[in-house]
């Protein structure tokens, strides 16, 4: 199989080893992909990722579901190699002066990906009730 780059449409390089591809957004890579109708896991043409044979390790995060040059940064990550601190508040939900109960539950912003199209995912808070009583 000869090397292509669908990002420079012409031969010479893989779009996984493609460096400008590399610097685009997630969005602008989406985009590529669905145009030039790629594999979401494997980036070649010819089929979907739900039938992708291939077998793929992202190597910033480990996960199998994407290559490296479609891995996202989340923001926590993002955050531990700059060398900041990741720092966790409580945050009261719900507090019934008459009865003195306060709820202190964690509130935490997730990436919630969809099944079927795993590029799409929205981002949500999400409360971890860890102090159920009732």
């Amino acid at each position: 199989m000869e090397n292509y780059c669908h990002f420079h449409q012409g031969k010479g390089h893989r779009i996984n080893d493609c460096k400008a591809f590399e610097r685009e957004t997630l969005e602008a890579k989406t985009a590529l992909i669905l145009r030039a109708g790629l594999c979401f896991r494997c980036l070649a043409a010819g089929h979907r990722l739900s039938e992708c044979p291939v077998v793929v390790k992202c190597a910033k995060c480990g996960s199998d579901r994407h290559p490296t040059i479609l891995h996202k940064e989340k923001p926590e990550e993002a955050r531990k190699e700059h060398g900041e601190e990741i720092q966790s508040a409580c945050t009261s939900v719900c507090h019934n002066p008459q009865n003195g109960r306060v709820s202190c539950s964690k509130i935490v912003l997730v990436d919630v990906f969809c099944k079927d199209r795993p590029q799409e995912f929205h981002q949500v808070y999400v409360i971890l009730d860890d102090q159920s009583n009732i």
